[in-house]
């Protein structure tokens, strides 16, 4: 399990490695996230974010992120997901929970259709 923080230079796709790091403002060039990840955007990158290929996370926590959020490919999530109350969710792909036991839903004043 490894984590990885949102830090392009500029709004970019969830699938470009040089948008991850592995700790909050750190360099990129580190691997696209997996279901063994946990993924974080928080206030120290704000840039937007596109779904551009299916993906999967660990666990999603967004506290802090101020960006856009968008896209429309699926998303799968196998653990926690907690979105930020200041950042703009335009996104329009399925989100699958696939957790195997009890996880936590934070939505912060958002809602999920």
């Amino acid at each position: 399990m490894a984590s990885r923080y949102w830090n392009p230079a500029a709004a970019a796709n969830w699938n470009d490695i040089n948008s991850w790091a592995q700790v909050d403002g750190g360099a990129t060039g580190f691997s696209v996230p997996s279901s063994a990840d946990d993924v974080y955007f928080t206030a120290t990158n704000v840039y937007n974010c596109t779904v551009d290929v299916d993906a999967s996370t660990l666990s999603l926590d967004m506290t802090g992120y101020t960006g856009t959020f968008s896209g429309s490919n699926k998303l799968d999530i196998y653990g926690n997901l907690k979105l930020a109350s200041g950042a703009t969710y335009t996104y329009t792909g399925d989100i699958t929970f696939k957790a195997t036991s009890s996880k936590t839903l934070t939505l912060n004043s958002n809602t999920l259709s």
